[in-house]
């Protein structure tokens, strides 16, 4: 599966992170909620560049993570258009 970058998304003035709290009350990001947010920064900070071919095993590789967040996290930058898929072929 090939993601291609595609800038959409504005930069947003920078203020201090406020961790999330998860279901179970622990305050902290969860993993697909960081993954996300590097994401989102690496798109929007140039890290990756639109128009850039990138993989779902890749982004895991890059960031120390499994392929599950990774995917969770580029399904909600789809949905927000920061990404497109493309087809493997």
């Amino acid at each position: 599966m090939r993601r291609a970058a595609h800038n959409t998304l504005s930069p947003q003035p920078a203020r201090s992170p406020q961790p999330a709290r998860d279901p179970a009350g622990d305050i902290g990001l969860r993993t697909h909620e960081e993954v996300y947010r590097r994401l989102r920064e690496q798109i929007l900070y140039g890290g990756i560049r639109p128009g850039s071919a990138v993989t779902l095993r890749g982004l895991a590789v890059s960031l120390g993570v499994s392929p599950m967040p990774v995917r969770e996290a580029v399904r909600r930058l789809i949905a927000e258009r920061a990404l497109t898929l493309q087809d493997n072929r």
